[in-house]
């Protein structure tokens, strides 16, 4: 008897006082796009701007270098694709990749950026090898620390861990692995 009114009064309470938002996850790009309110805009001033940037660079080059590949994504992780949302806050982080920030053994750097949901904006907060990274389950300041290596020849590897201080990833350690006897 007690049990069920009990549960029925915790029913109705949650009815009028929810305990928490619903989170909206997004999949994709144009997910964000079409249901993220400021989103879009944001996005493609950010598209103009990189646009520009490979531009400007080719013209460096003397204008006829070839083409870079640009692409725009969500953060992706592991074989299956999944975005990646590195501070839980449902809207997983953008991920901006420029081919011509490649280097030869692999090691290819990208920006990632963050929408943030109170002021509307897309904000840069980290630079890593985008290839060669992974997300560890530690977090500080409620992000969680992402390590990267680069492959610097064949014996050797540069591997760094960042965690998120004061608006952005910083580089907390450095260290170079040897392979080779």
């Amino acid at each position: 008897m007690w049990v069920g009114t009990i549960a029925l009064i915790l029913t109705i309470y949650t009815l009028f006082f929810p305990l928490s938002k619903a989170v909206k996850r997004f999949n994709s790009i144009n997910d964000m796009r079409m249901n993220l309110e400021g989103f879009n805009s944001e996005y493609l001033d950010l598209v103009s701007k990189y646009e520009g940037l490979v531009e400007d660079k080719r013209k460096s080059y003397g204008g006829d270098f070839g083409t870079w590949p640009l692409t725009f994504d969500i953060l992706l992780l592991g074989e299956n694709n999944y975005g990646v949302d590195l501070n839980e806050d449902g809207v997983p982080e953008i991920q901006v990749y420029v081919g011509f920030d490649c280097m030869g053994t692999g090691g290819c750097f990208s920006s990632i950026y963050s929408f943030n949901l109170d002021s509307k904006k897309l904000v840069r907060i980290a630079g890593v090898n985008i290839r060669n990274y992974y997300v560890s389950d530690v977090k500080i300041d409620g992000w969680f620390v992402l390590h990267d290596f680069w492959r610097l020849g064949a014996c050797e590897e540069l591997k760094s861990t960042y965690s998120f201080r004061g608006g952005e990833y910083i580089v907390e350690s450095k260290e170079t692995i040897n392979h080779c006897p």
